[in-house]
């Protein structure tokens, strides 16, 4: 008869290495924003700005009391066949008039179109 050895302890398994799942990233708290002074640079700043250029020519000269005529616009600009209905206003509401406040009139007279603007 064979003498059976004692069972063999098993050798403790050294603990595996849990590789620990990357964290995600954690939301920034959301910065404050710094307080808006009463009075200053900040405040003439969101004023809105005047129109400056060619925009403004066109404005003055639309302004007038009899409005302006494509053809003066034309001759003001030198440039031809401008689409100056939908440069004033449109229904994208980014004409120069929807843009610095002022409201357009079409007018229909005897020599043909004229456009007059007012300011709001």
């Amino acid at each position: 008869m064979a003498v059976k050895a004692a069972p063999k302890a098993k050798p403790e398994a050294a603990p595996k290495a849990v590789m620990a799942k990357p964290e995600a990233p954690k939301a920034a708290a959301p910065k404050a924003k710094p307080a808006k002074p009463e009075s200053g640079k900040a405040n003439e700043q969101a004023k809105p700005k005047a129109p400056k250029g060619r925009v403004a020519e066109i404005l003055k000269l639309a302004s007038r009391p009899k409005g302006a005529s494509p053809a003066e616009l034309n001759e003001l600009t030198s440039w031809k066949g401008a689409p100056w209905k939908w440069l004033l206003q449109n229904p994208k509401q980014n004409g120069y008039c929807d843009r610095w406040g002022y409201r357009l009139a079409v007018l229909q007279t005897d020599q043909g179109v004229r456009y007059h603007v007012t300011k709001i």
